[in-house]
C-alpha cells in the first residue's frame, strides 16, 4: 500500500493504545518496526517510547519491549533513548540482574545495533556482579546460567574494538571497565589496567584523560582505596515523576521567555509622555544607564531614532541642554517654552561635516572664563 496510508494507519494505531490494549498494540507496532522504512524508524521508536513511558503492563514486559526496540533498530535511535531505557532498567527494583543478562546475550548475539551495545555496556558495568549469579526464570520466561569474570571483560574489550563504536561507546567501555574493579575479585584489577593502556595513546583526548586518570586510581596504592569505592558505586536510581515535573517547568519558563520582548521598554528623556525611542545605546552595548533624549524640551516626544547616536556622533540637542542647566539651576526664571523643531542636517555629521549646534555651547564656555582670567 502507499506510504501515506501506512503511516495514517500508524497514527491511528499510537492515538487507540490504552492501558487494555497496550501489550496487543505495542506487539504490533514492533512488528512493523522490523520492515518499516529507515527513515521513519525513528519517529517510530519516538512513539514506543511514548507508549512506555504513559502505559506499562508490567516492569517485566517494559524492560522486554525497550530491549527488542533496541535490538530492531538500535541505529536510528538518539542519546535520549539510550537513557530512557537506562532509566527503566534502574526502576526495575528486583529485575535488574535479569535485564543485564539478556541484555548481554542480545549483545552477544547482534552487536551491530549502537543504542543495545550502549545500554548493555552501561548495565554491565552498573549490575556486572549480578553476571556471576544464576538469573532464575522471571514470570514465565527462561533463566540464565552465571557468566565469569574474564568473559565478561573479554566481552567488553572485543566491544572498544569494533569498527562501528564511536569515541562515546569506546568512552561508556572505560567506565563499565572500572566499576567492575570493585564488583569483581580484586584479581581483575591487572586485567583491566592492561586493557586501558592502549587508550592511553588514543587520538581522542578524552580517551587519554579518562584512561591516564583510570589508570592512577587503579595503581596508586592503598591511598585511593576508599576514593575509589566511594566514586565507581551504583547510580542512584533517578525519579521519573520529578524529571517530568522538571522538564514541563523547563519547557514553561522556556515558553515564557520566549513570549517577552527581548527589547527594552522605551525610555522618556524628559518625562513626557508619548516618547517612544529605543535606547540604541543600551542595545549595541553602549552606556545604557542615561535615557536616550528625546528631540523636543518636555512636551510630546518624537519616535524618531538619532542617527548621531547609532553613528557615534555627538548629539546638538543634549550639549546645549547640559550647558544651560547650572543657569537655569541657579535662577528662579521659569522654565523655556519648547523648542521649535530643528532642521539639522543629520547627513553632515553623518559625513563629518561640522555641526552648528556645538558653536553656542563652545561661545556660553568662553564667555564664562573671561571673567575669570579678568
Amino acid at each position: 500500500p502507499d506510504i501515506s496510508i501506512r503511516q495514517r494507519a500508524l497514527e491511528l494505531v499510537f492515538q487507540l493504545v490504552n492501558e487494555q490494549n497496550v501489550v496487543a498494540l505495542t506487539s504490533e507496532l514492533l512488528n512493523y518496526l522490523v520492515v518499516a522504512q529507515v527513515d521513519h524508524k525513528a519517529g517510530l521508536v519516538s512513539k514506543i517510547i511514548q507508549i512506555l513511558e504513559k502505559y506499562s503492563a508490567g516492569k517485566k514486559w517494559r524492560i522486554d519491549t525497550i530491549i527488542t526496540m533496541l535490538s530492531i533498530a538500535g541505529n536510528e535511535t538518539d542519546e535520549s533513548v539510550a537513557r530512557t531505557a537506562i532509566i527503566f532498567v534502574a526502576q526495575s527494583e528486583g529485575l535488574q540482574g535479569y535485564a543485564t543478562h539478556r541484555l548481554l546475550r542480545s549483545l552477544q548475539e547482534d552487536s551491530s545495533q549502537l543504542g543495545l551495545v550502549q545500554v548493555a555496556i552501561w548495565c554491565i558495568g552498573e549490575y556486572g556482579a549480578q553476571l556471576l549469579l544464576d538469573c532464575p526464570a522471571v514470570e514465565g520466561g527462561s533463566g540464565y546460567a552465571a557468566l565469569g569474570e574474564q568473559e565478561v571483560l573479554n566481552l567488553l574489550d572485543k566491544c572498544s574494538r569494533m569498527h562501528n563504536v564511536d569515541i562515546t561507546t569506546k568512552a561508556i567501555v572505560l567506565n563499565a571497565w572500572m566499576k567492575l574493579t570493585v564488583r569483581f575479585s580484586p584479581s581483575c584489577r591487572d586485567h583491566v589496567i592492561k586493557m586501558l593502556k592502549p587508550f592511553q595513546k588514543s587520538m581522542s583526548l578524552e580517551l587519554q584523560q579518562r584512561s591516564s586518570e583510570y589508570t592512577v586510581l587503579l595503581t596508586g596504592g592503598g591511598q585511593w582505596d576508599s576514593l575509589r569505592t566511594e566514586l565507581l558505586d551504583k547510580m542512584p536510581v533517578l525519579d521519573e515523576a520529578a524529571i517530568r515535573e522538571r522538564r514541563a517547568a523547563f519547557d514553561d519558563n522556556t515558553f515564557d521567555d520566549r513570549s517577552a520582548s527581548p527589547l527594552p521598554s522605551p525610555t522618556v528623556a524628559g518625562g513626557g509622555a508619548g516618547a517612544g525611542g529605543l535606547d540604541i545605546a543600551g542595545i549595541l552595548g553602549g552606556g545604557g544607564s542615561s535615557p536616550m533624549p528625546a528631540a523636543g524640551g518636555g512636551g510630546g516626544g518624537s519616535s524618531l531614532l538619532d542617527l548621531d547616536d547609532i553613528f557615534g556622533m555627538g548629539a546638538p540637542a543634549p550639549v546645549a541642554a547640559a550647558a544651560v542647566a547650572p543657569s537655569q539651576a541657579s535662577s528662579n526664571s521659569p522654565a523655556p517654552a519648547a523648542a521649535a523643531p530643528s532642521n539639522h542636517d543629520l547627513l553632515s555629521d553623518i559625513f563629518s561635516m561640522p555641526a552648528p549646534a556645538l558653536v553656542p555651547a563652545q561661545q556660553q564656555q568662553q564667555q564664562q572664563q573671561q571673567p575669570q582670567s579678568q
